[in-house]
């Protein structure tokens, strides 16, 4: 079946964790890019609470020459279906001279939609929120 699609769930007492995924593939000369189609659903059961989320973009950078690395980019929400409060986070796509590898920025937001924190840093070594 083309394309892949996998379905996956994970429980104990406390949580679970289950969804579904299929790949947009682009091939753009030396570069390869992944974008993940599809959520994710939490449930933690202790707070009775539910999330959804999805997943930013890979690229697998360099594949026919140069040193191959891989790159995290694009927008990545959760949000909590109870009280609808959101996070949001833009993983910043990576530049010529490799400046931006890993940054973040992002904002956590009320049911209103009003800011209540920012947070900014690279995952690749850490993330402050304000």
């Amino acid at each position: 079946h083309h394309p892949p699609i996998s379905a996956w769930i994970c429980q104990s007492k406390d949580f679970e964790i289950f969804g579904h995924m299929h790949l947009k593939a682009a091939f753009w000369g030396k570069n390869f890019e992944a974008k993940p189609q599809g959520k994710i659903r939490i449930r933690i059961k202790p707070f009775s609470e539910d999330y959804i989320m999805n997943r930013p973009s890979s690229v697998c950078r360099n594949v026919i020459i140069g040193k191959m690395y891989v790159d995290t980019w694009g927008e990545m929400y959760c949000l909590n279906e109870n009280t609808h409060e959101k996070a949001v986070v833009k993983f910043i796509k990576d530049d010529w001279g490799h400046k931006k590898f890993g940054m973040v920025e992002g904002k956590i937001m009320d049911a209103s939609g009003d800011i209540k924190y920012t947070l900014q840093g690279r995952w690749t070594t850490g993330v402050t929120i304000t």
